[in-house]
């Protein structure tokens, strides 16, 4: 299973830098036409743009999940 994802994560990881996207851009028919170098630099920083909100998310779930494990109050039902 982890060959199926292998050639996934590698270009996920290939596309993030401005030597990857120049490698790997052009059309089909005419490879000659590359990405110009200020669009790769772009999209390869926009790898970064939500980075906080998805650690924002993670702290808002621990949070929660801290205050159900330590206030008594606070029960939880299972629908069965």
């Amino acid at each position: 299973m982890d060959f199926l994802e292998a050639p996934s994560q590698m270009l996920e990881n290939w596309t993030c830098s401005e030597e990857g996207l120049a490698r790997l851009s052009g059309h089909y028919t005419n490879y000659a036409n590359k990405l110009p170098s200020d669009a790769a630099a772009i999209l390869a920083k926009k790898k970064q743009i939500n980075t906080g909100y998805s650690e924002l998310q993670y702290l808002v779930k621990c949070c929660f999940d801290q205050h159900i494990h330590t206030h008594a109050e606070v029960s939880y039902h299972p629908i069965c």
